[in-house]
């Protein structure tokens, strides 16, 4: 599925940064992409279904680090969207159901 055109919107997460030497240790903002709740069960649909292109599976949908994954999952954890996801999901798998023919 990954992001279609135009669809590039950032949300950030603020995050404490560890202080190292010379560093404030100021908080940092992770970027993450704005995705639809289908965008989201898509996503982790794929990475769940081959692992192994975890990086390239990432990339498609704008997922550029894994802290910008980690931020991506706690925002996706927020229990006012867990009624989108969870829709989402639903409708996801009742897809998957029709194209696999059961």
């Amino acid at each position: 599925m990954g992001l279609g055109e135009g669809q590039g919107e950032a949300r950030f997460k603020r995050v404490a940064a560890v202080p190292f030497d010379g560093s404030t240790g100021a908080d940092v903002a992770i970027p993450f992409p704005d995705l639809t709740a289908r965008q989201y069960v898509s996503l982790r649909a794929e990475l769940g279904s081959r692992p192994d292109l975890r990086k390239e599976i990432l990339g498609r949908y704008l997922v550029s680090t894994e802290a910008s994954f980690g931020a991506l999952e706690e925002h996706w954890r927020r229990p006012e969207l867990r009624a989108g996801r969870e829709a989402a999901r639903a409708a996801y798998v009742r897809w998957l159901y029709e194209v696999l023919g059961g």
